[in-house]
């Protein structure tokens, strides 16, 4: 519908037979001259202003959508509502101007394209958007005021070349595209912009404050300095507070601060730290809730925000003047990474209905005291969060709560109260976790690994409290600890643990295992009195004298290592079943079993051998158990016979015990029954006579105290075994191998040197020596000997033929000979004046 001059819109009214407010399709304002538009309180329907004329705004008025193409619209300081106002034309030849004075304009959307025949007089007018509001400013435009008011909704603000806004204001979330020139910019605290990459923001003024709890998000998406949006300004300072910069350059010669702030690619800022800044305790003791505490740097001036979730809290040697200032927990506080290193001995203290939330990683010190007994919850959000003690104990509760984060113990820790773990990874790393309690009982998904750490657990009743459900758990090699009197232990059905020792050894009490069944151990200690409950499997099972170790009637307890009972005869152990008469089995593995000072009942072995149980009771009930005593000796001096005196009942040979007791010496392993000794007479270290009893006759040795035995004379030193025989010309056996003068015996044949014919001269004899009562002398054919200056000897003499042999007057020749053998032949000559012996050796 073309309207070609003024518009009077009156109540009722109706055009072509259609309301006001049925009229589908656009009103055209066309035509020229000056005309007049009243609404008179009706909403106008979607309107083109479209002719070389100019139309005026008589009233305030509603219209759902307003668009410029060609011609002048003047406000006239009214009111306009405009549903959606449109300023795209870019026809060639044709202009359009928009006048609005004071006017205020209320939109959802507000488009002037570029390019665009646009031309806009803002006058003092303010162009506000109630909700979702989505502002395309043009090229070379000049606005007043533009606000968005909605605080839950995102304003959209795109510039083009000199675009310039006097004052904008923002009350929610904004996305900024396109450059612009701004007088004025207010954003509004907790609340996120985004402004585009490579784009210069021209900003004289600027307010934009959060608070500590909720900060201004300012960022862009460039990643550099080069490609991250930058404010401008010519000089003076450019002051934010309480933000999160991101990606954000200042440019342009101005002081840019953000104070109480954090920032990330910030070139050109001056960051004050702020919401993510650590904060130091400072002014000695107090509340924490109290501001005047909190400092930015160690021993600065208090007054910073509280912490928060984003602060490190640092407690230092500048934190305190005096020992025993008293931090006092007075509301619900939180914190990122909180430290403690000073050595003032602070105190940790606050309202027990209190609790403090740490998001990051904990650094005690030993120096300190936590008396706090609120909750302290560790809520961390990343995989990477640590706990550290330095032997401080914490009074109160430990609450491990963050989903999907991971706590890494650096050191041991002690807990005078319950530790809860509800969420995330809980790693030992092998140090030692000491609490009254340790609670793991929810669904929530957790993983707890012990490593090679110890978990002392202090409480009677039932101090471990864990439910598999979205739980895994990895015992490692272990040791969980009860150190309580009476404990009921709930091990998870078919999972794994490593070492489980029930009971301080000098506490009177009980551990039973209870409510579970097919539970995989490696070892378990019972060091007073246990119950087991279910079937389960062992490595090796241990109980401590005078305990008594009840087993569930009808259970199987298997173990594949070994089964230790360390009784004694004043400490009995006592293994019985829990419904009396009915028995409980174990299933030992296929070796021998030793125990004694046993009572049992109602028990049976099954698929192993029997186990030995000496000095043991069969109460009743029992199978496969041997309980015959074994009679066994100790044998003291190790010579496999032991003293009868020193026997003991056993149920197997034991190293040191033998089974015969005749010993008549358990203190010399030589002296036994049987051995044998040999006298020493003559101290030759060579035995003689053999005499075989218990104990060592005088001068008697056995073969490992004498180089050998057999000697043959025990009256002679010089007579033995392995001695060197001597050619003496007698019948000594000096060796005692039977033989006499052996080694010695040689032929000597005389040679007769230059015709020489005398027995007595050396060279005259082929051995080079005269002969001796060891040396067969030979007299050859055609050769003269004569004895006539010494006598002679010999072991046998063989004249042979034509040879002559003379003995003069007072000279004896000697013949010592083992064989009888004395040779002559014939046509020899023997010739004897003196005298000749042949003598006959036995």
């Amino acid at each position: 519908m073309y309207i070609h001059g003024n518009a009077i819109f009156e109540q009722n009214i109706s055009i072509l037979g259609l309301t006001v407010s049925n009229i589908s399709q656009p009103i055209i304002f066309t035509g020229s001259g000056t005309n007049s538009i009243y609404s008179n309180g009706y909403t106008i329907p979607s309107s083109n202003i479209n002719g070389t004329g100019t139309w005026n705004a008589m009233d305030a008025f509603n219209i759902s959508a307003l668009n410029m193409i060609q011609g002048t619209f003047n406000s006239n300081d009214q009111q306009l509502n405009i549903g959606n106002f449109i300023g795209n034309t870019t026809i060639a030849g044709t202009n359009s101007i928009l006048n609005l004075g004071s006017s205020i304009v209320m939109t959802s959307s507000f488009n002037v394209a570029s390019p665009s025949n646009l031309s806009i007089n803002s006058g003092t007018s303010k162009i506000r958007f109630s909700t979702v509001g989505s502002f395309v400013g043009g090229t070379n435009i000049t606005y007043n005021e533009v606000e968005f008011l909605s605080t839950t909704a995102t304003a959209t603000i795109s510039g083009f070349g000199n675009t310039t806004i006097n004052s904008l204001k923002l009350f929610g979330n904004g996305n900024f595209s396109g450059s612009f020139m701004m007088n004025y910019l207010e954003l509004s605290g907790g609340k996120t912009y985004n402004f585009s990459s490579n784009q210069i923001y021209y900003i004289n003024n600027i307010i934009a404050s959060g608070s500590c709890t909720v900060p201004i998000i300012i960022k862009s998406g460039g990643s550099t300095a080069a490609s991250a949006a930058k404010f401008s300004k010519a000089n003076g300072l450019f002051y934010v507070q309480n933000a999160t910069l991101t990606n954000i350059n200042g440019v342009g010669g101005a002081t840019f601060q953000a104070y109480n702030s954090t920032g990330t690619n910030t070139p050109g800022w001056t960051i004050v730290p702020g919401p993510n800044a650590s904060l130091y305790w400072v002014g000695n003791q107090g509340s924490w809730g109290d501001e005047g505490h909190w400092a930015y740097t160690s021993g600065g001036t208090g007054g910073a925000c509280l912490p928060s979730p984003s602060n490190d809290v640092i407690f230092d040697e500048n934190s305190f003047d005096i020992l025993n200032r008293t931090v006092d927990i007075n509301l619900d506080a939180s914190c990122k990474n909180m430290t403690w290193t000073s050595n003032k001995r602070p105190i940790l203290s606050g309202n027990p209905i209190k609790f403090l939330k740490i998001y990051g990683s904990v650094e005690l010190d030993s120096f300190m005291t936590s008396s706090f007994m609120g909750n302290m919850q560790l809520e961390g959000v990343s995989s990477a969060q640590s706990f550290k003690s330095k032997s401080a104990t914490l009074d109160g509760p430990l609450y491990v709560l963050g989903a999907g984060s991971t706590w890494d113990l650096l050191d041991s820790i002690h807990v005078n109260n319950i530790i809860s773990h509800l969420n995330g990874t809980l790693n030992t790393n092998g140090h030692k976790l000491t609490a009254n309690k340790f609670v793991s009982n929810n669904t929530n998904t957790r993983s707890i690994n012990f490593g090679s750490s110890v978990i002392e657990l202090l409480n009677d009743g039932t101090p471990w409290e864990i439910t598999n459900t979205g739980l895994s758990f990895n015992a490692g090699i272990s040791t969980l600890y009860f150190s309580g009197s009476n404990v009921n232990f709930i091990p998870l059905s078919n999972f794994t643990y490593y070492n489980v020792i029930g009971n301080r050894s000098n506490v009177v009490g009980n551990m039973s295992i209870v409510n579970s069944n097919n539970v995989q151990f490696n070892n378990v200690t019972f060091n007073q009195n246990g119950l087991i409950n279910g079937s389960h499997s062992y490595n090796e099972i241990i109980a401590q004298g005078g305990s008594t170790l009840t087993l569930e009637s009808g259970s199987t307890q298997n173990i594949i290592g070994n089964l230790i009972l360390n009784s004694s005869p004043n400490d009995t152990i006592i293994i019985n079943a829990s419904i009396d008469g009915v028995k409980a089995f174990i299933d030992l593995p296929a070796t021998s079993f030793c125990f004694s000072e046993l009572n049992i009942k109602d028990n049976e072995i099954i698929n192993g051998l029997a186990p030995h149980a000496i000095k043991s009771r069969e109460i009743g009930n029992t199978t496969n158990w041997d309980f015959t005593n074994y009679v066994f000796y100790m044998d003291n001096d190790g010579d496999s016979f032991g003293d009868t005196l020193t026997r003991d009942t056993l149920c197997l040979l034991m190293p040191g015990y033998v089974t015969n007791g005749s010993d008549c010496n358990d203190n010399d392993s030589l002296e036994f029954p049987g051995q044998i000794w040999f006298e020493d007479l003559d101290q030759d270290d060579h035995g003689a006579e053999l005499i075989v009893q218990c104990t060592r006759p005088p001068s008697a040795f056995v073969t490992s105290e004498l180089s050998t035995t057999g000697d043959c004379n025990d009256n002679n030193p010089n007579i033995h075994p392995f001695v060197l025989e001597i050619c003496d010309g007698t019948s000594t056996d000096e060796d005692c191998d039977g033989s006499i003068d052996e080694g010695h015996i040689l032929t000597n044949i005389f040679v007769g040197v230059a015709g020489s014919t005398d027995w007595s001269d050396p060279a005259n004899w082929s051995a080079g020596v005269l002969p001796t009562y060891c040396h067969d002398v030979i007299i050859s054919s055609n050769d003269t000997v004569i004895v006539g200056i010494t006598n002679a000897v010999a072991r046998s003499l063989h004249i042979y033929p034509n040879a002559e042999m003379q003995v003069d007057l007072n000279m004896m020749l000697e013949l010592y000979f083992g064989n009888g053998t004395f040779t002559l032949y014939n046509q020899n000559i023997l010739d004897i004046i003196g005298t000749v012996r042949v003598l006959r050796l036995p």
